[in-house]
């Protein structure tokens, strides 16, 4: 059976995670065995992006690891000219992206190839990497912001990583193989893996850009609730997925009063059926949060401050806010990629790669994460 075959079989049917995983790891592994380390490698990101389709982020680290001592032994079968290359021939990494994605990709290129690029990381956050799952126990109080860091500032120091943060990549120039940053600063590169992750989605209503209204995606949203939540007693978080009612139940332990306005009949409806949305919906009601389901948001009011002070329902009603929190979602973030002419998918969105990642338009650049699109899916949490 082909390579393809194999991966296209432990995606596609029905069989527990796992089975899954060790299928296409074992299939890839010995599939790679006489191959090349370039061939090796690309192969492994098939098998990454194999093991990110097969799950939630939670699990996603876990099967990479996995997948990466697979293959960091079948790296150790090649060639000292392949293994040992000096400093002058290395090629130039780029990673647009200073997430869970594209620096776990990092971690396992460092552990098969150590020596064959010079790795320059691009982050628009002013942090290094850090698990974005945790930051609702960081809201809640039970975290702090150092406590869900996944690899320190000393870690990038110490792999002779090149970490810009802050700065956001707003031009990609095939041809010349340069970025160009924000700020105007340029930097070539060999290789580059666009890593740029997803955009929460905003309701496109009246209102939508008051102070006072946030999303809840990274560590300046959790700050800015935080913050809010000393200065401010109400609350409404729209939307009743996972994300939306652990930003309401961090808010409510925080002090304030939270309303969850949630337009689907029961809480979580991808999840869980209408009793065990009931029940989730009655627990969280005996601490205090409040909810109003099969709710439709037609507009966010500013007050006289010209901060948000209320939201109205389509029909009329409104309900007092100073503090709005959306959580409807997520878009795969490919702006920058469109805009360098690479192919995206119009539906579910995301940058279109093949089975080792790389992009169908240029194949000196890769893309992994919340940004890509795999075989016609989108993933993301």
């Amino acid at each position: 059976m082909r390579l393809d075959d194999v991966l296209h079989f432990a995606i596609n049917v029905p069989q527990p995670l796992m089975v899954r995983h060790l299928i296409c790891c074992t299939a890839i592994a010995r599939t790679a065995a006489p191959r090349t380390a370039k061939v090796r490698y690309e192969l492994f990101s098939s098998a990454v992006a194999a093991g990110g389709a097969l799950g939630p982020a939670r699990l996603r680290r876990n099967r990479a690891r996995t997948c990466g001592a697979m293959f960091a032994k079948q790296a150790l079968n090649t060639s000292t000219q392949e293994r040992l290359m000096s400093p002058s021939t290395k090629q130039k990494l780029a990673v647009i992206g200073n997430g869970m994605a594209g620096i776990r990709t990092v971690e396992e290129l460092l552990k098969i190839a150590p020596d064959k690029y010079d790795i320059t990381v691009f982050g628009s956050e002013p942090h290094p990497n850090y698990n974005r799952i945790l930051l609702s126990p960081v809201l809640a109080g039970e975290q702090t912001i150092s406590d869900i860091v996944l690899n320190d500032w000393d870690w990038y120091k110490d792999n002779g990583i090149h970490l810009i943060t802050g700065k956001t990549i707003a031009e990609i120039h095939r041809t010349r193989r340069e970025l160009t940053t924000d700020t105007g600063e340029k930097f070539n590169y060999d290789r580059l893996l666009v890593a740029t992750g997803s955009n929460p989605f905003i309701l496109p209503i009246e209102g939508n850009r008051l102070p006072g209204v946030i999303s809840y995606r990274d560590i300046a949203d959790t700050e800015a609730m935080i913050d809010a939540a000393k200065l401010y007693k109400r609350a409404v978080v729209i939307g009743g997925g996972l994300l939306g009612l652990e930003a309401a139940n961090g808010l409510k332990l925080r002090g304030m009063d939270v309303t969850v306005v949630h337009v689907m009949p029961w809480l979580m409806e991808r999840q869980l059926d209408e009793k065990a949305g009931k029940l989730l919906q009655g627990s969280l009601e005996a601490k205090g949060i409040e909810f109003r389901m099969q709710a439709q948001t037609e507009a966010l009011i500013a007050g006289e401050s010209g901060r948000v002070a209320a939201l109205r329902f389509k029909g009329g009603e409104q309900i007092p806010a100073d503090l709005v929190v959306m959580a409807v979602g997520i878009r795969p973030n490919t702006a920058l990629a469109e805009k360098s002419g690479l192919q995206v998918s119009a539906r579910p969105g995301g940058i279109i790669v093949n089975d080792t990642m790389q992009t169908l338009t240029d194949p000196r650049i890769y893309s992994v994460g919340e940004c890509v699109n795999h075989r016609g899916t989108a993933y993301g949490l």
